[in-house]
This record gives C-alpha cells, sequence and structure tokens, in this order.
C-alpha cells in the first residue's frame, strides 16, 4: 500500500524504531534521524543494564550453586573479568544493531546519521556528516529517549553510570548507590553478585516506590541479608575523592567511605536542543511534554513516544506508545491499557508486576479482594532451589476482574507476564481454574491462586 504521507521519526530507539516499522509496513515514507542506531537503548540502555544482570547471574552461579556439584574449591577462586564482560556486551550491542539495520533496510526507510531540531511546525533542521538539510514532514515522532538525572555534586569528581559503567577495572571492594529506582536496585544486585559490599542511598523514604511496598519490604529483607544496605531518606551532600577512595558526606552530619559511587538518581526526557517552541509544542510544570491519550503533543501532527514521553522509562513503555502513536497516524483506534503495563526487575530475588497495587486502590469506586500466596511448595521452585516467594493478586469482588498482581521470587516475571494477559484478555479471576499450566513451570501457581478464589 503507498502513502504519499511523510513521517519524521527523530530518535532510533526502541520506540523510534518500532514505530518506524510499523508506519513504514502501513506504506507511509519514514526517514529517521539520529546519530546511530540503536540510540541509547544499546549505548547506556537496558542492553548494557541486562547484559550486566545476566552476566553476574552467571558468575554468582558458578562461584555459588556450582560448588555444591564440583569437588575442590576452584569455583571460589574465580574473578569477575570486566574486559571480557565488555567484549561479551559489545558482541551483543553488533548484533543487535546489525538486526535493526536489516529491518530498516527492508522496509526502505531512510535514515539520516545526525541530529535534528525543529525548523518550524511542519519542519526539522538535520545537523549530518553530510552537511545540514532542511526536512519537511507531514507527521513527526520525537523518540529522543532520556538521560541520566545530574545528581548534583561535584563535576570534578567522577562518578560511574550505565554509560560508563565499562570503563571499571575491576570490581570494587565497596560501591554506593545513589538512588532506589530500578536501575539503582539493579546495578546493586550486580555488585552484589560479583562480589562488592553494596550501599544504596535513598532521599525519599521508599525504593521501588512504582512497586506495591509490601512486596519491596520483603526485597529489603532479602537485601539485608544479602549484604546490600539501604539507607532511605538519606541525602548525599557533597562528595570528595581521597586517593582511591570517595568520602560521601550525608545528611544528618554522617560520613561515608566507598570505593566507587554508582549515580541512579532516575532518568529524564532528551528533549533539550529541539527547539520546541519553533514548532509549537507546549510543555507541562514539570517540564515534560504536555501530551493527550494518543501520544500527542500540542502540534496536532508531532507526538512522542518511549522515555521522550517521560513516562515509564521502560522497554515495553516504548513499544506500547510507539503503538498508540502509530494508530494514531494511521488513523486506527487503540485500546492500550496504560495502567496494567507491567513490569519486571531480574534481582535476587526477581520482582514483577503488572496492574494496580492495593495503594494505587484506595480511591477505587467498587469493591475489590487480595488474595496473598507464599510460593514454596512449586516443584519448580523445589529443583532449582530458590527462595521462597510470595504473590498477591487484587481482583473486584462484584465483576471477578483481575486488578493486579505483585509477585517476589523466582519466575516473578513469568507469572506476571501470565496475568498480563489474563487482564488484557479480560479473563475473570473465577476462570483461572478452566486453563491447565505446564509442569514443572512457575505458570502452575495460578492453579494454586485459582484454588483460593473466594465466591
Amino acid at each position: 500500500m503507498e502513502n504519499n504521507k511523510h513521517v519524521l521519526i527523530l530518535g532510533a530507539g526502541p520506540a523510534g524504531l518500532n514505530a518506524a516499522k510499523l508506519l513504514a509496513t502501513e506504506g507511509f515514507r519514514v526517514t529517521i534521524v539520529d546519530k546511530e542506531i540503536g540510540g541509547n537503548y544499546c549505548r547506556s540502555g537496558s542492553v548494557i543494564s541486562n547484559s550486566l544482570l545476566y552476566q553476574s547471574k552467571i558468575f554468582a552461579n558458578c562461584t555459588e550453586k556450582l560448588q555444591t556439584l564440583v569437588s575442590g574449591d576452584e569455583c571460589s577462586s574465580v574473578s569477575f573479568d570486566f574486559k571480557k564482560s565488555r567484549k561479551l556486551t559489545e558482541q551483543s550491542v553488533m548484533r543487535i544493531r546489525k538486526a535493526l539495520t536489516e529491518d530498516i533496510e527492508n522496509l526502505n526507510i531512510n535514515f539520516v546519521y545526525g541530529f535534528g531540531k525543529f525548523a518550524s511546525e511542519s519542519s526539522v533542521a538535520v545537523t549530518s556528516v553530510e552537511g545540514n538539510v532542511e526536512i519537511k514532514f507531514d507527521y513527526c515522532i520525537i523518540a529522543t529517549g532520556s538521560s541520566d538525572i545530574n545528581p548534583g555534586l561535584s563535576s570534578s569528581v567522577k562518578l560511574l553510570t550505565v554509560s560508563s559503567i565499562s570503563d571499571l577495572e575491576k570490581v570494587p571492594s565497596k560501591i554506593t548507590i545513589l538512588g532506589g529506582g530500578f536501575v539503582g536496585c539493579e546495578f546493586a544486585t550486580v555488585f552484589r553478585r560479583l562480589g562488592s559490599a553494596v550501599t544504596i542511598v535513598e532521599t525519599k523514604d521508599e525504593i521501588l516506590r512504582d512497586m506495591d511496598q509490601q512486596i519491596v519490604k520483603k526485597l529489603e529483607e532479602k537485601f539485608k541479608k544479602s549484604g546490600i544496605e539501604v539507607l532511605k531518606n538519606t541525602k548525599v551532600e557533597k562528595a570528595e575523592k581521597v586517593g582511591s577512595k570517595y568520602i560521601l558526606f550525608l545528611s544528618g552530619g554522617v560520613k561515608l567511605e566507598t570505593e566507587e559511587v554508582f549515580v541512579a538518581v532516575g532518568r529524564k526526557a532528551s528533549i533539550c536542543g529541539l527547539d520546541l517552541d519553533k514548532a509549537g509544542i507546549k510543555l507541562e510544570a514539570n517540564g515534560n511534554l504536555k501530551l493527550n491519550k494518543k501520544m500527542r503533543t500540542t502540534n496536532a501532527n508531532v507526538y512522542a513516544v518511549g522515555d521522550a514521553s517521560g513516562g515509564n522509562m521502560l522497554v515495553s513503555w516504548a513499544y506500547t506508545t510507539s503503538e498508540i502513536a502509530s494508530d494514531a497516524v494511521i488513523g486506527n483506534k487503540t485500546a492500550k491499557p496504560w495502567e496494567t503495563m507491567p513490569k519486571v526487575l531480574y534481582l535476587d530475588p526477581e520482582l514483577a508486576k503488572v496492574g494496580f497495587t492495593e495503594d494505587e486502590l484506595k480511591d477505587y469506586a467498587g469493591e475489590y479482594a487480595c488474595i496473598k500466596y507464599n510460593i514454596s511448595d512449586l516443584e519448580k521452585t523445589l529443583i532449582s532451589g530458590a527462595q521462597k516467594g510470595y504473590m498477591k493478586v487484587v481482583y473486584d469482588k462484584d465483576t471477578r476482574k483481575i486488578l493486579g498482581c505483585h509477585v517476589i521470587g523466582d519466575g516473578a516475571g513469568q507469572i506476571c507476564s501470565m496475568f498480563s494477559l489474563l487482564i488484557q484478555s479480560g479473563i475473570t479471576i473465577d476462570k483461572i481454574s478452566d486453563y491447565v499450566f505446564n509442569h514443572p513451570t512457575y505458570a502452575e501457581v495460578l492453579n494454586d491462586i485459582a484454588s483460593k478464589v473466594k465466591q
């Protein structure tokens, strides 16, 4: 199907590329502008963090669990090699970029290596290696990703971030993580697996505030047992480098000595320098783009997706918002459920959610019930030597509609993926007992949940 409409996409991360593929498939002429294919996703995003989570898990299994199956103590004498880790991660990035490049070429999508900013309400000025050019568009999608929020410490102190983690030459004996959000907890897990003593410093009174806090409290107990210290309601007021160590001056007059400092205080949409005013695009009071539910900005022909939209900065959010925006451009009606966006954290133990927490249901118009269940007797859990898990399922008492699922323990991501399917398909809590699940899998826990439903 041919289409004379031209869509210009700023950014080649998951959100921008997915929108490009969807629109090119529908016959739109599509141009992508970015410095590289894969964008922040490959440079400082989830490819880096997920690679290190996977590698550190293998390392921990080798040094801890494998020792129970082999003679001798060779496993305990191995050390993590960051040089080899970098090589493995770079290979993964190359494979991903190769696959993305093939997708772009197969769909005849035009890719311009450069940086774009708005020149008018219907054009973008692009600075590229081939020179400057102004590109007109019928529709534009902002998919410029996000960047780390500055913690407000002296610029003379070199701190680690996701993008600079590969600079490490060895595992630090002690590391302090600034921020108790998703990235902070992920890298606390990575470094603890590698043998570092870890401290998380969080300015708020909760870590992982988007997750069910009863589940989070259980995670904090696990963190404490494993050697991860969590300091809440604490701010780093100053950082000084003394020799090979850092001295962190915390609120309350406390000093903390550490070998490395990793910054994970949050991310913000990368929309500075886009000359949004020239396109008539307005911002919210918090600095994020002003968007409607179709991801449309105040310019009727410009949309924003993924991290650039200022919402949940997860890959699943990138794909969802790119589909919503693409449907709006195409003219399709969309019913993507924002509130049921699944989330998973591959920590020790795993953490996952989909739907609403009980705190989020305080003003719920109906009446809901909550099933709480200890995951301990599943064969999959027992044979894998996993820690005991715990889960909560929230549902409407009258309609029997599933409102949320929250899990901690091995297989949490798989379990919540099942509940995400149930929620989005409109399958009620009573219908779970109609289904058969494979054995041995974590999905079998749904049979136990079904048996606990009160009529």
